[in-house]
């Protein structure tokens, strides 16, 4: 079943608006995309390039819109990733405290693995519980817009100086 209903669904209570870009699904994903966009603040997109190549581009290009749309802070998020903050609470509100010396957010990654005692549900968010105890060495990344800002592969960093970014 697709899994991006979950994830979206997650991600819209968290912050402003999504945008998700769809890589030609066949498992009826842009459907359930499509009717959630009338329900969310959710953007679809359609990407016809096969994944996973330059997924950086596209994740890149998806900030830009979301900073031409008004978006002050971007979470660059794949649809297996949960953004939680702690202590609760909402990432938007979290991200609006901070103080504008504060450019990016380095949140630490953890695994959430399926053992033999998860209850069978086609949510992940739901059926899998546990998560290993240390973090993984590579952070996700949330930021502060920027014009030209360009995600790293698997979103786990930013340059936020499009000539750096070209540079290198």
């Amino acid at each position: 079943a697709p899994r991006a209903e979950p994830f979206v669904r997650h991600m819209a209570a968290q912050v402003d608006h999504v945008i998700v870009m769809d890589n030609g699904s066949t498992d009826g994903t842009r459907e359930i995309l499509d009717d959630l966009a009338t329900k969310l603040p959710l953007t679809v997109r359609e990407d016809l390039e096969p994944y996973p190549r330059r997924q950086w581009a596209k994740v890149s290009q998806l900030a830009e819109m979301a900073g031409l749309m008004g978006a002050d802070w971007i979470v660059a998020a794949d649809t297996d990733e949960a953004w939680t903050v702690t202590g609760g609470g909402r990432i938007s509100d979290r991200v609006a405290m901070l103080d504008d010396m504060y450019e990016t957010i380095r949140a630490p990654l953890y695994d959430h693995v399926r053992t033999g005692i998860d209850e069978p549900d086609e949510n992940p968010f739901r059926s899998m519980v546990w998560r290993r105890a240390e973090a993984s060495g590579l952070p996700k990344v949330a930021f502060r817009w920027r014009r030209g800002a360009v995600v790293h592969e698997g979103n786990h960093g930013v340059t936020l100086d499009p000539a750096l970014a070209a540079a290198g």
